[in-house]
């Protein structure tokens, strides 16, 4: 039973997102974390202009089609990384359409891939 929701949930958003972005195979996607997640230590703060980091995911992670959003995760410890990546369409397992809130995240759950890199920038408040 659970196997054919997470096949049919899959599916229904694989077309959803055909007709929503009908030319778009690709999205850049974005999450808010602590360094901690992104593999980083704070003093790599202040060593940083642009890091490439293989991405630690769960089978599915939560991201965001917007930056501002994601952005506003990485104040949570008063010091954050905004991950950065564009993933195949093929990649999405769920996206804001299906979410029952009205929390206006433009949340994306994304299928978990080993060795995903995601750029990251540094945030300290």
């Amino acid at each position: 039973l659970v196997d054919s929701y997470v096949s049919t949930h899959y599916n229904l958003t694989q077309q959803l997102l055909s007709r929503a972005f009908p030319n778009k195979n690709e999205f850049e996607v974005y999450r808010g974390t602590d360094f901690k997640e992104a593999g980083l230590e704070s003093d790599d703060f202040e060593r940083s202009k642009k890091i490439t980091v293989k991405v630690r995911q769960n089978p599915i992670s939560s991201w965001t089609l917007s930056k501002n959003v994601a952005k506003n995760f990485t104040a949570v410890k008063r010091e954050g990384a905004l991950l950065t990546t564009t993933v195949p369409k093929e990649d999405i397992w769920s996206f804001f359409a299906f979410n029952a809130y009205n929390g206006g995240e433009k949340e994306i759950l994304l299928i978990g891939k080993d060795g995903r890199e995601a750029d990251v920038k540094l945030y300290r408040y």
